[in-house]
């Protein structure tokens, strides 16, 4: 559910309130039964409006759950075993999404509300751009690639200096000041800096947090960070890792182990998880698997398309591709889909290679649940990984793709003639391509010709098909 339809939502139940929502008993929602969930609502100018609306979306696929804003507080039946994402608001208020793990452990935290006439708008706009790059270099991240580190490095570093630049002038920016998705990319920004340099911004992140102006959630992942990696001391929340000699994840060591999930709960993140019995070695699985897939296709790029050796190299691919998908399928059923947190950015990104490459078509569809359900959880929007498989089901189904990343590959006949799949209206697959800080259209194209030797200056293929 996007924002927009969120806001629409909180504007119909507003409206009619004191008329509707006012009248529900405590704890009643409209799904009928479940585990009461309930927590104060605090205002950032101090005075609450007097007609705010609840409403929960779960994973279970009920309908929509309503609850109830009253005296400062907000109250809602939760399915319990599920996650759900809980909205509190109306017509000229917002507040950050709630999500909510499991609400028959999760602890249900205050809630900021603040006016959505925000007083830096141009700032808030501004940190979400800034945001948007930080997660795209992320998307994309690659340190084997010669010279990567230190791009990697010259883009964070742009961006931490005008972060800085923007606490030195206007102080932390916080939920009420620019809105809480640009609070959150100043957040992850701060989060990808230097462990010294974040030291220095933890005191005013701790102050913004005495005033709900940070998610505690963040709060927590900012203060493992730098008493894991500046301080040198134990963890508090499990939130930090590094990667052992044998190329596997684990935490660094935590204080107090056994009151770990209470300290987890209390700032709204789920109860430590550590690899299912079975699963340990999955990230290491994953990028052999994935090893394999890119060897097979890159001896491929290297032969002639109407040679005996490209079509044995193609059998080969197929057969992989099949076991790649059973082996993946397999690891997805006992372990999950791999989780950034317990196994690594590559693990994720090894998965969703696979899942690219398998001719399996549900699985597909499978997958791109799971990868955008691991996004929603992270608060970060639809990245390029989910693009390009969302478009690759598209293709497979005769559906427009959205994004544009999917190709009619060359033939012998024609081996430079790169044509778009049907897509969508152009001008909106550029829109949501921009979003994602992929390159236009036709300069994808020219990426692809040169990435198969071909003059591009000579290049007559169309630009694209569009779809009817």
């Amino acid at each position: 559910m996007d924002k927009l339809n969120d806001i629409a939502w909180l504007r119909r139940l507003a409206a009619v309130a004191c008329a509707a929502i006012c009248l529900l008993a405590p704890g009643t929602g409209t799904a009928g039964g479940g585990v009461h969930f309930s927590g104060s609502v605090v205002s950032a100018t101090g005075i609450l409006p007097p007609a705010l609306a609840a409403f929960a979306d779960c994973e279970d696929g009920r309908p929509r759950i309503v609850g109830r804003v009253e005296s400062g507080r907000y109250a809602i039946d939760l399915p319990a075993g599920f996650g759900c994402r809980l909205v509190v608001g109306d017509w000229d208020w917002d507040a950050a999404p709630l999500a909510v793990d499991d609400a028959g452990s999760a602890v249900a935290p205050a809630i900021l509300v603040y006016p959505n006439k925000l007083p830096e708008p141009a700032l808030a706009r501004e940190l979400i751009d800034m945001g948007q790059r930080d997660q795209a270099l992320r998307d994309k991240w690659d340190p084997a690639h010669p010279g990567f580190a230190a791009h990697a490095q010259d883009e964070d570093g742009a961006r931490q200096r005008r972060l800085a630049d923007i606490i030195a002038a206007k102080g932390w920016p916080g939920i009420s000041m620019v809105g809480w998705d640009a609070a959150g990319a100043a957040w992850r920004i701060a989060q990808h800096a230097p462990p010294e340099r974040l030291a220095a911004w933890l005191p005013l992140m701790r102050e913004a947090g005495t005033r709900h102006e940070i998610l505690p959630a963040h709060l927590a992942m900012s203060t493992d960070r730098v008493l894991a990696l500046h301080e040198k001391r134990r963890q508090r929340y499990g939130t930090a890792y590094r990667v052992r000699p044998d190329g596997l994840r684990e935490p660094f060591p935590v204080e107090d182990p056994a009151q770990l999930d209470q300290r987890r709960l209390g700032v709204g993140l789920p109860p430590y998880t550590a690899p299912p019995a079975g699963c340990e070695r999955y990230a290491e699985t994953l990028n052999t698997m994935a090893g394999v897939d890119q060897a097979l296709r890159r001896k491929m790029n290297d032969q002639d398309a109407d040679g005996a050796a490209w079509q044995r190299l193609g059998a080969a691919i197929a057969i992989v591709d099949r076991e790649n998908t059973r082996r993946l399928q397999t690891y997805v059923a006992r372990c999950g889909w791999p989780a950034r947190a317990l196994y690594g950015r590559s693990a994720a990104h090894d998965a969703w290679l696979l899942a690219q490459h398998s001719p399996d078509l549900a699985f597909k569809k499978q997958a791109l649940a799971l990868i955008e359900k691991a996004a929603r959880a992270r608060g970060q929007p639809f990245d390029t990984d989910s693009a390009y498989l969302a478009d690759r089901i598209a293709a497979a189904e005769k559906r427009p793709q959205r994004f544009g990343t999917q190709m009619r590959m060359p033939t012998p006949d024609h081996p430079c003639r790169f044509e778009f799949l049907p897509m969508d209206d152009r001008e909106r697959v550029e829109a949501r391509r921009r979003a994602l800080h992929m390159e236009p259209l036709e300069a994808y194209r020219m990426t692809m010709l040169k990435s198969a030797q071909c003059p591009v200056e000579t290049s007559a293929a169309p630009a694209a098909t569009p779809a009817n």
